[in-house]
């Protein structure tokens, strides 16, 4: 834009009066006309010129720098994704685990080899494991739902959170 202000303006005039009561009769009754202005000298021109230049620079920095940014953060939370996804993973196999070692231990009491302490203790161990799974769970469908807002489609959560 600021170079625009060191290129020629050029102006078209065009008049016609159709009641010519007070024009003398050695006017025409239309008037056309071409006009250009041209600045050949100012002095401020060059300093709003840099000026223009560095702030479009700028913008172009600021563009790169959020497009890296988002990229960096897109990448974080695509790894973050696979981590919980295997933590999931690994604490549903664990989850399952305790389930088998719950009944194992009502069947051992049943025949008198294990006490209700052992049951108990394995109950509790599988809440724990219940709990650490779930917390798992949802801090994956977290993570999932940031990638998508990263991303920018954000709706696309739905399709993966039962």
């Amino acid at each position: 834009m600021t170079k625009s202000l060191s290129k020629p303006n050029i102006f078209a005039i065009g008049n016609v009066q159709f009641f010519r009561k007070d024009l003398p009769l050695i006017t025409p009754p239309w008037l056309v006309g071409v006009e250009m202005q041209w600045t050949l000298f100012d002095p401020e021109r060059k300093s709003r010129n840099l000026a223009s230049e560095s702030l479009v620079k700028e913008a172009d920095l600021l563009i790169e720098q959020k497009q890296k940014a988002v990229n960096l953060a897109a990448k974080i939370a695509e790894n973050k994704l696979l981590s919980l996804k295997e933590q999931s993973e690994t604490l549903d196999a664990s989850r399952q685990q305790t389930y088998t070692t719950t009944e194992m231990v009502r069947k051992r009491m049943e025949n008198s080899l294990s006490s209700v302490k052992d049951v108990n203790d394995a109950l509790q161990l599988q809440y724990e494991a219940e709990k650490l799974y779930y917390t798992s769970v949802v801090a994956y469908q977290t993570a999932l739902a940031t990638y998508f807002y990263i991303n920018g489609n954000p709706e696309n959560i739905t399709n993966y959170i039962p």
